[in-house]
């Protein structure tokens, strides 16, 4: 195998290493990267977690943006997704105009996708999805259950964190 020297034993994970990532993914909003450097889980193993997830109904980053838009609400996730797109398209603008082997006819041709384009990031940011709107709100409710625990229940703490990570997955898979 690739990357393992003979013999070397695999490394085995529980379902727990599982939401443990999920977490660090979608609430603390690590990078497969960080995640994998933090917690020594490689990570090709990683994406394939996320990749199952999404395929069982679970997608960490349809939950991950319905987090932020719990916790910074509609129009900071909108601006944050506008700008991103818009520095591509800035970025694939310029590569456009400073490609020197482009015809007039190819580079008419990009022009005119990238304007399509806008205008279809445009409608869809328009159209946020009433899903992820749903899931925005019962990860806020489960935000403000945590606390109020939290704060006024401490006792029971570590209950609370031991439900509430697989019912987080519950939920992204309903409203995700």
């Amino acid at each position: 195998m690739p990357g393992f020297p003979k013999g070397t034993p695999r490394k085995r994970y529980t379902a727990e290493h599982r939401r443990h990532v999920r977490s660090l993914y979608i609430y603390q909003r690590l990078s497969i990267e960080m995640i994998a450097d933090k917690l020594d889980i490689g990570h090709g193993t990683i994406r394939k977690w996320k990749a199952e997830s999404a395929r069982d109904g679970d997608d960490w980053d349809i939950a991950r943006t319905a987090g932020d838009i719990a916790d910074c609400g509609y129009k900071y996730t909108i601006a944050v997704l506008m700008e991103d797109y818009l520095t591509q398209h800035k970025q694939a603008l310029k590569d456009i105009q400073n490609d020197p082997a482009l015809t007039a006819e190819k580079r008419v041709k990009l022009l005119s996708s990238l304007a399509f384009s806008l205008r279809e990031m445009r409608q869809s940011v328009s159209q946020l999805n009433p899903e992820l709107n749903k899931l925005a709100v019962a990860i806020e409710i489960i935000n403000r259950l945590t606390t109020f625990v939290r704060d006024g229940y401490p006792q029971h703490s570590a209950a609370m964190l031991e439900i509430l990570e697989p019912f987080g997955e519950a939920m992204a898979k309903r409203y995700g």
